[in-house]
């Protein structure tokens, strides 16, 4: 074998010495990769499917609440003047009990001025008439209406409203019934739950795009989603988030 053939030899060598152990590197390299992306994947999918199954429990529970009241409404009808008030707010008292997510319990009158509320007696003198909640069911019946964060005007507190309205039997509007569940509930077991993925975040909102809730807390970010936002776009065209 010529000196050159030895050279060659040598060059391919020196060659395959570095060509085969980066093979090897990028392929268990690559292998890793679809492992963790596949682990994320599982791992996103489990705290998407927890964080529903929360949000739906507190929904559950307000519209549980929500017919509640409408019965005590019913039960306190055959009571008269200041009677019928006291009676309902003790009923509303007892309805609200101590649930760590309930904020407040409110009754309006088709004004937006309160009839009831478990918070306090007399109602505070607050006028609601503007809220969206209260339009929308004036404008039309919602089975449930979902607004917020807003702020309440008697504590000046956050809440989030789920609330249906009050109709007479030939449709005409009587008010609404308001259950608030506290932000801060929610926040906090998304809190916990992005505590077991580093760097996630978990931002439930409704169809139109408003925020309800938010964690990390992103300061003064918009309360509203864009149209255009990619995920708002996924949902619009019934895409699921995660596969």
């Amino acid at each position: 074998m010529t000196s050159n053939s030895h050279l060659r030899a040598l060059r391919w060598f020196a060659v395959l010495c570095l060509l085969v152990p980066l093979v090897v590197y990028g392929t268990v390299a690559a292998v890793r990769y679809l492992q963790m992306t596949d682990e994320t994947a599982v791992r996103l999918q489990r705290a998407q499917r927890i964080s529903q199954e929360h949000a739906l429990k507190v929904f559950d529970t307000s519209d549980l609440l929500l017919s509640r009241v409408e019965d005590a409404l019913q039960e306190a009808g055959e009571l008269a003047g200041e009677t019928f008030v006291v009676g309902l707010h003790e009923r509303l008292r007892t309805l609200a009990g101590n649930r760590p997510s309930l904020h407040s319990i409110w009754i309006y009158d088709q004004y937006g001025r309160p009839v009831a509320t478990d918070r306090a007696y007399p109602a505070p003198d607050v006028q609601v008439a503007d809220r969206p909640y209260f339009q929308a069911h004036r404008s039309g019946r919602h089975p449930l209406y979902i607004a917020g964060p807003l702020l309440e005007r008697a504590e000046k507190t956050p809440f989030i409203s789920i609330s249906r309205g009050r109709y007479a039997p030939d449709g005409a509007f009587r008010g609404v019934i308001s259950v608030n569940v506290r932000p801060e509930y929610l926040t906090r077991f998304h809190e916990a739950l992005a505590a077991e993925e580093p760097g996630a975040a978990i931002t439930m909102f409704r169809e139109d795009g408003g925020i309800l809730s938010r964690w990390p807390d992103l300061g003064p970010a918009p309360a509203k989603m864009s149209a255009s936002t990619p995920v708002v776009t996924l949902l619009e065209g019934n895409t699921p988030l995660l596969d």
